[in-house]
């Protein structure tokens, strides 16, 4: 999917991300923070194309995901949570980007 991305050719990443998290939440991996990482690419990549209605939530799940993991994996929370401050950033919620760079700053100073 990433390749693809990379590729210019966002309908065929958009699938192949579709299909990621359905094969993560089909193996059980629904609370998994593995399943973070193509929920998160996702949402970036509808981000890119403007659909912010529909990367958020997914943005959303991701950081859950991660930040229930943070303390095994602290590097994908933060890459997670920046993510997510980019969305809040782009429609304008500078109190909720503000909210979530504080949760960025105590994992980096960790």
């Amino acid at each position: 999917a990433s390749v693809r991305r990379d590729q210019k050719q966002p309908q065929e990443a958009e699938r192949l991300y579709r299909q990621a998290i359905r094969i993560y939440e089909q193996l059980g991996a629904r609370s998994s923070s593995a399943l973070a990482v193509p929920l998160r690419n996702l949402g970036v990549l509808l981000m890119e194309q403007g659909r912010m209605d529909e990367a958020g939530p997914l943005l959303g799940k991701a950081v859950h995901l991660a930040e229930k993991n943070r303390k095994s994996n602290p590097e994908q929370a933060l890459i997670v949570l920046r993510s997510l401050i980019r969305y809040y950033q782009s429609v304008g919620d500078f109190d909720k980007a503000s909210e979530f760079e504080e949760k960025a700053l105590e994992i980096m100073a960790r």
